[in-house]
């Protein structure tokens, strides 16, 4: 009430209703990108947890290799090249379209 008190004395002088008052220490923008932040942090702090729980009873993959994996990793990485034949790889071609995939 002493704010709209204020506004109105001073459009009765003929000054800036707003230039009688202080800016406020913290802006509805700030607010509002705090807020979103928050909102962020928490939902992933579920997704977090949610997936935490499903994966809790999870074994690594046992890929099989044409050789056993050292007891320390390396880092390093190779390509190989394959060669398909033609009616193998339209049968591949075939199963990616039915499942909605791609070969990669």
């Amino acid at each position: 009430m002493r704010e709209l008190s204020t506004f109105y004395a001073a459009s009765l002088q003929g000054q800036d209703p707003l230039s009688q008052v202080q800016p406020l220490p913290i802006q509805y923008r700030n607010f509002s990108v705090w807020q979103r932040q928050q909102a962020q942090i928490e939902e992933q702090e579920k997704q977090l947890s949610y997936w935490l729980t499903q994966l809790q009873t999870s074994r690594p993959a046992e890929l099989l290799s044409d050789k056993p994996r050292p007891a320390t990793l390396s880092g390093k990485a190779d390509t190989r090249t394959v060669h398909i034949s033609g009616p193998v790889y339209a049968r591949l071609q075939q199963f990616c379209n039915a499942h909605g995939v791609t070969l990669f």
